[in-house]
């Protein structure tokens, strides 16, 4: 007799909204296994002068990964087998990897906080995880008003930096 089928793998397999959000949220988790496959590959380190921007991801997360990926690489002793990596994780993503937010209320403020200059707020077309609400949204706040309460009692230079100055400066517009 086959074990029952977990719980995720029926949340995968069904069909409509509830994949498309599972993928969606999903896709956060990958985003940052892909910028730690940039950052303990060498990626960062060989190529200096490359951004990269993690569209449509959000930034909340990031101070956590970092914070693990630090670790690892101090208690992996990766320092010891490449001591031409010259630079910390925080330095090769506060340099080279850019994030954007847009639905986030409590890490964007921490990821706010350690990197606003490579921070940007972002809107899109409506699609099921923008900002603006659809026809599917409960509670979801318009860009403005998300953005204002999100956003509230942040430096004024914060709030320069990360609304149109990053986006300009990422572009060769600033």
């Amino acid at each position: 007799m086959a074990p029952p089928t977990p719980p995720t793998s029926r949340l995968i397999d069904s069909p409509g909204l509830c994949a498309a959000a599972h993928t969606a949220a999903a896709s956060f988790l990958e985003n940052a296994t892909r910028i730690t496959d940039l950052i303990f590959g060498s990626v960062c380190h060989r190529f200096p002068r490359l951004r990269f921007v993690s569209v449509e991801r959000g930034a909340g997360w990031a101070p956590s990964v970092l914070d693990a990926l630090y670790w690892q690489w101090q208690n992996g002793g990766v320092w010891r087998e490449h001591p031409e990596y010259d630079l910390l994780i925080s330095q090769y993503f506060g340099r080279q990897i850019y994030g954007c937010f847009w639905f986030e209320r409590q890490g964007i403020r921490t990821a706010l906080e350690l990197f606003p200059d490579i921070q940007r707020y972002e809107t899109d077309l409506q699609h099921p995880t923008c900002m603006p609400p659809g026809p599917q949204s409960r509670a979801a706040l318009r860009p403005r008003d998300h953005t204002e309460w999100a956003l509230a009692d942040l430096p004024e230079s914060t709030l320069r930096t990360v609304l149109p100055n990053n986006a300009a400066a990422l572009c060769g517009l600033a």
